[in-house]
């Protein structure tokens, strides 16, 4: 029996990050919602630009095709260099700033990293100077790369932004959009590269799955060079007609309820163990203005579920997900919400699950959608594309084991 085609939930064959970002800034032109961090608000027609300007700086430092470290915090600007990188067909490679140096220097190899661009403000404040020292690919620092910056480039970066068809490369959703990092069970960090296909498709499918209303304000202290605090924390609001506060760090406790309040967030993205301590420092009220909290990476413990109801009074929504699928492939949903599970898979997502030889109770999942990986970089061979897992389903169709 033949399956049917999964639902497809991915942009016109042209659409990029940068192309998606400009759509997002004519239709909702006029309406609360871009960006915020520690430095200020962003509009998105701001982030357009600021992600042209990168871009020229991308290209004064790259050939196309190269992939281009960057080592940022989670901060607008990082967000308009990774779309700016990928709009002249650079691939930004986003990295741990937490990893030591030989973890990053072996991530580089994989991807064949051609550079890396910082920031000399935040190597100082994070005390990274000694990794820094250690790394082995040439490092750029954008204060530096922003003061050379000659009056033609300016003039460039003013015309791209007013006719950027004239200026940029022509789209491609099948290209590379970035390369994450993940070691997995192997110990050693390989680069999963996603494409703009996957990541774009992924956002539609958690708007699809949680039914997500416009005026929605999503907090993210994520880290975006992890899949789940890129693509669901910092693309979802910036690209649909939501806000997104970006904070520097997860781990910061006693700061992170307070600022939940101030901004008046709804949507809360997190793991078990954030969750737990953010609960522990919360004032009250602090909290109150959530509406969506969405735990995923770790499994939520019904201790916590439990706590999170009978003092905030919010039944907190487990997910599932990985690197490799962009990441989200399961959510509970309001209404739908059953605990202990890690809800359906999102819509245009199907999967099976494998008998596993010698493991009673065990099985290999294997999914296929629109927001897959395209594939892996390894250190042992560096810049080779090798193709996700597959096998033959019953209608020949491709599924990839992750």
């Amino acid at each position: 029996m033949r399956l049917p085609d999964p639902v497809r939930l991915d942009p016109p064959a042209d659409a990029t990050l940068f192309a998606a970002l400009r759509s997002a800034a004519r239709r909702y032109r006029g309406n609360p919602g871009g960006l915020e961090d520690t430095t200020g608000t962003f509009s998105r027609e701001q982030l357009c630009l600021r992600a042209i300007g990168a871009a020229r700086i991308a290209s004064r430092l790259s050939a196309p095709n190269d992939a281009v470290g960057v080592l940022l915090p989670n901060v607008a600007g990082t967000l308009a260099l990774v779309i700016g990188c990928s709009a002249v067909h650079r691939v930004p490679a986003l990295l741990n700033y937490g990893a030591g140096a030989d973890t990053l220097n072996e991530a580089c190899r994989a991807a064949r990293v051609r550079c890396i661009v910082t920031s000399r403000s935040f190597v100082d404040k994070a005390g990274l100077a000694p990794t820094i020292a250690r790394l082995e690919a040439p490092v750029h620092y954008l204060e530096d790369e922003r003061a050379a910056l000659t009056l033609s480039d300016k003039a460039w970066i003013v015309a791209a932004g007013w006719l950027p068809k004239l200026f940029l490369p022509g789209g491609d959703r099948e290209r590379p959009a970035v390369i994450l990092f993940t070691s997995g069970s192997e110990g050693m960090p390989k680069g999963v590269v996603l494409s703009h296909r996957a990541l774009l498709a992924n956002v539609a499918q958690i708007v699809s799955m949680l039914a997500l209303a416009p005026g929605h304000v999503v907090f993210n202290a994520l880290p975006v060079f992890h899949s789940f605090g890129l693509t669901a924390g910092a693309l979802l609001p910036l690209l649909t007609d939501m806000r997104g506060v970006l904070y520097l760090s997860p781990l910061h406790y006693k700061q992170i309820p307070s600022l939940i309040r101030k901004a008046k967030a709804t949507i809360l993205f997190g793991t078990n163990t954030f969750l737990a301590h953010y609960a522990d420092h919360a004032a009250a009220g602090d909290l109150a203005s959530l509406q969506l909290v969405v735990a995923g990476a770790e499994r939520l413990t019904p201790e916590l579920r439990a706590r999170w109801q009978r003092e905030f009074g919010i039944d907190i929504l487990e997910g599932y997900g990985c690197t490799e699928t962009a990441p989200v492939l399961a959510v509970n949903t309001p209404g739908h919400n059953r605990h202990g599970s890690v809800g359906r898979l999102l819509t245009g997502i199907e999967g099976r699950v494998v008998a596993v030889s010698g493991i009673a109770d065990g099985g290999s999942l294997q999914v296929r959608g629109a927001n897959l990986m395209s594939g892996y970089l390894r250190a042992s061979a560096p810049g080779c594309l090798s193709p996700r897992a597959q096998n033959s389903g019953p209608a020949g169709t491709t599924r990839v084991t992750s």
